[in-house]
C-alpha cells in the first residue's frame, strides 16, 4: 500500500497560511510499474459529499484507545 500526498505544504508561513505546492509521481514509479498497481483516490465531489462514504469510515478508533489507557 502507498499513500502519495497531491499537495505539500510550505514551512515558515504565517499561521493561516496556505502556501502549497504540488507533487509530481515520483520516478521510480514507471509506466511498468504502474501496470502493476491499482489507483485509487481520495476526493470529494463537487457536491461535498464524499466519492465512496464507506471508505472514508476509520478502521481504528486511536482516540477512545487512548482515553482507555487512562
Amino acid at each position: 500500500l502507498l499513500f502519495a500526498p497531491l499537495q505539500f505544504y510550505r514551512t515558515g508561513q504565517h499561521r493561516h497560511g496556505d502556501v502549497h505546492v504540488y507533487g509530481g509521481r515520483s520516478r521510480f514509479l514507471t509506466d511498468a510499474v504502474l501496470a502493476h498497481v491499482q489507483r485509487v483516490a481520495s476526493v470529494v465531489a463537487v457536491g461535498g459529499e464524499p466519492s465512496s462514504p464507506g471508505r472514508l469510515e476509520p478502521r481504528l478508533d486511536v482516540g477512545a484507545r487512548l482515553r482507555d489507557m487512562w
